[in-house]
């Protein structure tokens, strides 16, 4: 595979745990299908219940502007997206559903889902955790997952209004008491 950028053969790296491919020159980043949200949840575990699909319609994809990448598995033609509504930029291929970040984007994503959480207001982190909570109970392949989902916004929830409501912060500790090696 060769980096859509400089061109230059692409080198197997380690990502948080998640083998990735890797421009030595340029410092850009392939990520097969699913290797983002993997490498994300692994970034940081209050992360994971923070999905962004950038396969899905619900953003459109950026216009063209003028130079274009080509997909380094399939060498077909990569879209370009924003990542969520961040101002960083993906580059997507809708053929084999890989992702091209560029040196640096990695690290602006996840600094972008930092602060989107530490601007979460207490009452929605509550739904959120309702939700989740909703979706743990569903019986499907997922749970584990789902399971990890919950007690992560929980976490969050208790850091949000733990100092305001010491009673709530209580129950969220016990609440992992009962479960410690989610």
């Amino acid at each position: 595979m060769k980096c859509p950028e400089c061109y230059r053969p692409l080198e197997v790296a380690n990502c948080k745990g998640v083998l990735i491919h890797e421009c030595s020159c340029c410092k850009g980043k392939w990520f097969e299908r699913d290797g983002l949200k993997k490498v994300k949840d692994r970034a940081d575990d209050a992360l994971r219940w923070l999905d962004f699909d950038p396969f899905s319609d619900d953003l459109p994809d950026l216009p063209e502007t003028g130079e274009s990448l080509v997909c380094p598995h399939c060498e077909r033609e990569l879209q370009t997206r924003r990542y969520d509504t961040s101002r960083v930029i993906i580059h997507k291929c809708s053929s084999c559903r890989g992702v091209w970040l560029c040196a640096g984007e990695l690290v602006r994503i996840i600094r972008y889902l930092e602060d989107l959480t530490s601007g979460q207001e207490a009452g929605a982190l509550a739904r959120t955790t309702f939700r989740k909570f909703i979706e743990a109970l569903k019986i499907s392949r997922n749970t584990g997952e789902e399971l990890k989902d919950l007690w992560a916004v929980i976490y969050l929830l208790e850091v949000r209004i733990g100092t305001d409501h010491p009673h709530l912060a209580n129950l969220t500790r016990q609440l992992y008491t009962f479960a410690p090696y989610i």
